[in-house]
């Protein structure tokens, strides 16, 4: 039963997550966030069964259900405004399921880390580790620790050091992704309690109120159109794909990012006493709303291995034999759901009505937000 001091780089989803699930189990942990402060950049975060159960893990679901927007129907809908597919999430006891600002998201698990003994360290950037167990920091500084994490993006420098990548692909689709304030109309209409995913011709446009003030928008489409990937977003082309949304799209401002969407494979989640884990590890298209899911469920399950196994290294090769496999299913479900894209308008909408209407794909889309994370206990 090794407990011993972690080193952590990230302190996004992941990182704040393994932090927390190791102190409270008895670890000394140290968390070093490149940035001057808590990265807050992807603005909206759906949080399904499987990531609420690891917040309450945690110990940081009360503050992060305290602005939340709770998230009771997903819908999908074409491009005359025409409902083809709908999820509606159960609210029973442990099965709650909402969206909310990564703002806020951060907060909370930072909370719950600080709670537990973490330390953040802000404005130190993490340059690269070894499998022998250490963190390499620029300037020069080395940090040793029985466990190293790379929690550092799809970018990340712990990974690259490890030598650990087994591909990395753009998904053909990207996004722009902003917040914009929620109007008292949107408090209490139909929609405004929705997720609801719009289709037209190639392009997507997601919407979903993340909090009592903020609405959560992702203008979804490839690359390869100029028009509509252009930052700020070129309201009249969007509205000319959603007219029934024009009021909606003018409330946009000159916010937003565009961000190609990746998918990334290791060889192998670790090597000797160092993993990785999110996005670095197993980055996947927003299809289903996972990625964070997946990435909080793998983070809570890496403190538990590591913690019950005989040694760091068995944890690691444990953690990854067992949470893998849905990892790697949850990439090809999210993976499938985007290729609806390439689908033309006319055979999509009848498609995507028929699989709404079959028990068995929609469980296969929701399987991995079923899932019982390990290190949850009801």
């Amino acid at each position: 039963m090794p407990i011993g001091h972690a080193e952590i780089s990230g302190a996004g989803v992941a990182g704040l997550i393994a932090a927390a699930a190791l102190a409270q189990r008895g670890w000394t942990v140290r968390v070093h966030e490149r940035a001057p402060d808590l990265r807050n950049f992807g603005a909206g975060i759906s949080c399904w069964y499987n990531f609420v159960k690891v917040l309450k893990a945690v110990d940081a679901y009360q503050e992060a259900q305290e602005r939340c927007r709770p998230f009771y129907i997903r819908e999908t809908r074409d491009e005359r405004d025409r409902v083809l597919y709908t999820i509606k999430a159960t609210e029973k006891p442990g099965e709650r399921t909402f969206s909310l600002t990564r703002r806020d998201l951060l907060a909370a698990l930072a909370n719950a880390a600080q709670r537990a003994g973490v330390e953040i360290v802000t404005s130190s950037p993490v340059i690269g580790a070894d499998a022998d167990g250490a963190l390499l920091v620029e300037g020069g500084r080395r940090y040793p620790a029985d466990l190293v994490i790379g929690a550092d993006g799809v970018n990340s420098p712990v990974r690259d050091a490890l030598d650990l990548l087994k591909s990395r692909k753009k998904m053909g689709q990207g996004a722009i992704r902003l917040l914009i304030p929620r109007t008292e109309e949107e408090k209490t209409s139909e929609r405004g309690k929705k997720g609801i995913e719009y289709w037209s011709g190639a392009r997507r446009l997601y919407y979903t109120a993340c909090n009592p003030d903020e609405v959560y928008l992702a203008f979804m489409l490839s690359p390869k159109d100029r028009e509509g990937s252009a930052v700020p977003i070129n309201k009249e082309s969007w509205i000319r794909s959603f007219p029934f949304l024009e009021e909606l799209i003018s409330r946009v401002g000159d916010q937003g990012r565009w961000d190609e969407f990746e998918e990334i494979a290791l060889n192998n989640w670790s090597r000797g006493r160092a993993c990785v884990v999110g996005d670095g590890a197993h980055a996947m298209a927003p299809n289903i709303g996972q990625g964070g899911g997946m990435a909080s469920v793998n983070a809570l399950a890496l403190a538990v291995h590591v913690t019950e196994a005989k040694t760091v290294e068995e944890g690691l090769a444990t953690w990854e034999r067992v949470e893998r496999p849905l990892t790697d299913y949850t990439q090809r479900i999210s993976n499938w759901y985007g290729r609806i894209n390439d689908v033309p308008a006319f055979m999509r909408a009848p498609l995507m009505v028929a699989c709404g209407k079959s028990k068995w794909i929609v469980g296969l889309r929701q399987k991995p937000a079923n899932h019982t994370p390990t290190g949850y206990v009801p």
